[in-house]
């Protein structure tokens, strides 16, 4: 009898490792766990909208559009700073404050916004991961891990501790 063997690790991706902006080994690596059925890799429909301001969003859409898709359960935009009416909107200002400091709301920029709008998607989905090139987001993933247990990795730091959690779940697996 063939059980189904799912993936326990869900990771999230930023805009800049799907690829839109050139092949990256790393980021190849970590399509590589999901394409053998190793890891989830989750995005949020949203990323479908930040591909479209890059030069290569052909290329970034062909590849996005081969992964898990996570919804949004509220829309949040500019003027969701500053609401904390529900958990969701809560976490986002948090975030947002967290990484980028606290400002007046047409202070942050549009990528700002929808760089914490990713974050706050993969933490409300159960992420473990969210893979990133951004130093901003990078720098504070310390925080982010302690208050919200969601990793924020660069894309080899993700790839070498998937694949010790692979190697440990095999060891404990039932044949």
């Amino acid at each position: 009898m063939n059980i189904l063997k799912i993936p326990l690790i869900r990771v999230y991706k930023d805009t800049c490792c799907i690829g839109a902006k050139g092949n990256k080994p790393w980021i190849n690596k970590i399509d590589t766990l999901y394409e053998q059925r190793k890891i989830y890799i989750c995005i949020a429909k949203l990323l479908l909208n930040e591909l479209e301001k890059g030069k290569s969003y052909i290329k970034g859409r062909a590849k996005a559009l081969q992964y898990v898709y996570d919804y949004e359960p509220k829309t949040i935009n500019r003027n969701t700073i500053g609401n904390y009416s529900n958990e969701y909107y809560k976490c986002f200002n948090d975030l947002l404050t967290m990484v980028f400091g606290r400002k007046n709301k047409n202070q942050y920029s549009d990528n700002q916004i929808d760089d914490v709008r990713l974050l706050n998607i993969a933490i409300y989905n159960g992420g473990h991961y969210f893979i990133t090139y951004d130093k901003s987001l990078l720098d504070k993933t310390q925080e982010i891990e302690k208050k919200y247990r969601l990793k924020v990795k660069t894309p080899e730091s993700c790839f070498k501790e998937a694949e010790i959690l692979i190697e440990k779940e095999k060891q404990y697996s039932i044949n």
